[in-house]
């Protein structure tokens, strides 16, 4: 079985983030749960995925979540896909797992 510990990994460069994406949600939500059979955790963001609005808005939101500049945060994966790899640079990984708490197991 997965957890949320899975989801978020070391890298040289700081830590990594499975996410799974919904654009174009009524509200923006980052982390608001864990999706265990995609082990990402689960992101609703406002902006419409079109043209990189939804992966602009997604990159800004986890600037201000771990508050840091958004240019220490980029895609890895998944550019054009609801399922991405984020890296967050500078940042450990207990540091991240910290800030973002537990998440719910679905």
């Amino acid at each position: 079985m997965h957890t949320v510990q899975e989801a978020i990994t070391e890298h040289p460069d700081g830590t990594v983030i499975a996410v799974l994406v919904t654009p174009g949600a009524k509200k923006s939500c980052l982390f608001s749960s864990y999706h265990q059979w995609r082990n990402a955790l689960e992101c609703e963001i406002q902006a419409p995925a079109q043209t990189g609005k939804a992966n602009r808005e997604l990159i800004q939101r986890c600037a201000d979540r771990f508050s840091i500049p958004a240019k220490s945060i980029s895609i890895l994966t998944g550019e054009r896909s609801s399922r991405k790899l984020i890296l967050i640079r500078g940042i450990s990984r207990e540091l991240v797992l910290d800030m973002i708490g537990e998440q719910k197991e679905r």
